[in-house]
């Protein structure tokens, strides 16, 4: 009986509603409750029911409340997951996710770069014009050792 209750909520947890998703997102990125429902034309309670029901979904919190709020682990691999689907959506050509998502949510395409990258060859190589491109997206470097980058 504890198998089938795992696959339930293996299952559930994987039917999470992308709307949910990107309410946390936006949380995230615009630092609050009140601007994430100003950028989605939604109330801030609306914003707070969307974000309790993510939780209530998950088992546990997503963001850590403070000023501005952050995400908890979990809430740190949701967002990731979001990205990743945006970003297969956009390689396949396709748009599964609620179009509105889509056009309102830059893609975070993450980079690893050692430093001798960063001050030499790189910054040039990702002189990208994304009004040329017609894609939102957006670069987050992260700088680290390359065996450390390699491991992961």
């Amino acid at each position: 009986m504890s198998i089938m209750n795992n696959f339930t909520g293996i299952y559930l947890k994987l039917m999470i509603d992308y709307r949910l998703r990107h309410t946390l997102s936006k949380v995230v990125s615009e630092g609050g409750f009140e601007k994430a429902s100003k950028k989605l034309f939604i109330t801030q309670s609306a914003v707070s029911r969307r974000i309790y029901q993510l939780e209530s979904t998950i088992g546990g919190p997503v963001l850590i409340r403070t000023k501005p709020p952050k995400p908890t682990a979990i809430g740190q691999r949701l967002l990731n997951h979001f990205q990743q689907v945006l970003q297969l959506e956009l390689a396949l050509n396709i748009h599964t996710t609620d179009e509105r998502i889509v056009q309102d949510t830059p893609l975070t395409v993450k980079l690893v770069a050692n430093t001798y990258s960063l001050a030499t060859w790189l910054p040039e190589a990702l002189a990208i014009n994304q009004s040329a491109s017609g894609l939102n997206f957006r670069l987050e470097i992260i700088t680290e050792d390359q065996t450390f980058a390699l491991k992961e």
